[in-house]
C-alpha cells in the first residue's frame, strides 16, 4: 500500500494480532494498519472510534490520512471503502461506492 501512495512504510507497531506503520509524502503523513483477522480488523475499529476520524478499510488493512474527500480519491488506487468514525459512540458512516 505505501508504494501505491508513493512512500516507504516504517513499522512502529508490531502487536499480537496487527502491525502499524507510518510514511510521508509531499501530499499526506499516512498511518498503515494491517492485522491477522478479520475479526481483529473490526474490534480495532471499534477502538478507533474513541478517537474519530476518516479512514480507508479494505480486507484485513485500514488506512488513515487526511481528509474524507483525500481518502475517497485513494480509494480508487487502493479499493476498500471510507469509513468516517465520530469520537465517544458516534456509529460510522461508510461510504458508498
Amino acid at each position: 500500500m505505501a508504494s501505491a501512495v508513493g512512500c516507504t512504510a516504517e513499522i512502529t507497531l508490531k502487536a499480537a494480532d496487527y502491525r502499524q506503520a507510518t510514511c510521508k509524502t509531499a501530499q499526506a503523513d499516512y498511518v498503515f494498519v494491517d492485522f491477522d483477522t478479520a475479526e481483529g480488523q473490526r474490534a480495532w475499529l471499534d477502538y478507533a472510534q474513541l478517537y474519530g476520524g476518516v479512514y480507508l478499510v479494505g480486507d484485513r488493512w485500514a488506512l488513515s490520512a487526511k481528509s474524507k474527500e483525500y481518502m475517497e480519491s485513494l480509494r480508487a488506487t487502493l479499493g476498500g471503502t471510507v469509513e468516517e468514525r465520530g469520537a465517544f459512540g458516534a456509529s460510522p458512516a461508510p461510504s458508498s461506492p
